[in-house]
């Protein structure tokens, strides 16, 4: 299951690997063509949970945002079983995506 935070869409639930590649495919057109750029600050991790620091950024049509948050994991038989995302600005993420949705 990975959870999308936010407000507008693709922000919600996603069950299995269908569904998930499907939202990335819709962050991908949103930022016209890439995916969201993360650098990884630290990771905290036992045998059930992992959770990583990170900064984003997310680029289209010359404009740029960049935003501090969290990559939490559920793990299970060492594979994700569970992820949720954690920005520091969901305001400002929802307000640049929104720019570009039809």
């Amino acid at each position: 299951m990975w959870h999308a935070a936010g407000r507008l869409p693709p922000a919600g639930d996603y069950r299995g690997r269908e569904a998930v590649f499907g939202f990335l495919g819709t962050l991908r057109e949103l930022a016209g063509g890439s995916l969201p750029h993360f650098d990884v600050h630290a990771v905290l991790a036992d045998d059930e949970h992992g959770v990583a620091l990170v900064i984003g950024t997310i680029s289209r049509d010359g404009r740029s945002l960049t935003w501090s948050g969290a990559h939490v994991f559920h793990l299970r038989d060492g594979k994700v079983a569970e992820f949720w995302d954690a920005n520091t600005d969901q305001y400002a993420y929802d307000e640049f995506l929104g720019e570009f949705l039809g």
